[in-house]
């Protein structure tokens, strides 16, 4: 990226953050105002803790997306930021600047033609974890509403935490957590995404009798 580009995606992304940091979903870390990485580190380890006080199961599903930045396109993305209500001229504008995004691949030294790229957001770019955003609260928005996540008994649905692309899921049973995984496997290929099976971890607190292998195993054969 130039000079001018990065100016352009700072400006843009204090309009963005303003525009849009009231809408994003509660379970969303990154890119929020007085929220941390800490914030979704000592959460789940309260919700273990309420878990073990009431000698609860819970499974902690540790999700991850392959070529996450790369794979949703773009007029997936613009179309998400339409629906949330994202002011057009915010949007017309991230088109123009991703209309003629061209990429170079270069081996040993050699450099191919130039090739349009339809996919993905754009790599060094401050905005992109911000647009990525977008397409995981629809995703989970959608994958997530029947499933009851009152995991600490206080009224708060807590099914999920996420950091950008890294989402951390849970479940008080197999039958549920396999059902969740679905439900995000098939909103994500809507989006041009997939679950990476092979990185995708699975912690099983109390040994309800789900392995790891297994349920990656089921999510790939359901796509």
């Amino acid at each position: 990226m130039d000079m001018a580009a990065k100016v352009f995606a700072m400006i843009m992304l204090k309009r963005f953050k303003e525009a849009r940091d009231e809408r994003t979903r509660e379970n969303q870390c990154e890119f929020r105002r007085e929220r941390w990485c800490t914030d979704q580190i000592f959460t789940p380890r309260l919700i273990f803790q309420q878990y073990e006080r009431y000698n609860l199961p819970i499974i902690n599903m540790f999700l991850d997306f392959v070529a996450a930045f790369d794979s949703v396109t773009c007029e997936n993305l613009w179309r998400i930021m339409a629906e949330d209500g994202m002011p057009v001229e915010f949007v017309e504008l991230l088109k123009a600047s991703y209309k003629h995004c061209r990429s170079i691949i270069r081996v040993l030294g050699e450099e191919n033609e130039p090739f349009s790229v339809e996919s993905g957001v754009k790599q060094g770019c401050i905005l992109s974890p911000v647009l990525f955003i977008y397409c995981i609260d629809w995703i989970l928005e959608r994958a997530f509403p029947s499933f009851d996540g009152d995991v600490m008994g206080f009224g708060i649905n807590v099914l999920d935490l996420d950091y950008a692309d890294d989402i951390d899921a849970f479940a008080a049973d197999p039958a549920t957590a396999q059902a969740m995984l679905n439900e995000i496997a098939h909103f994500s290929q809507l989006l041009g995404m997939k679950i990476d099976t092979a990185k995708t971890k699975v912690m099983d607190k109390y040994k309800v009798g789900l392995s790891a292998c297994s349920l990656r195993t089921r999510v790939a054969k359901s796509r």
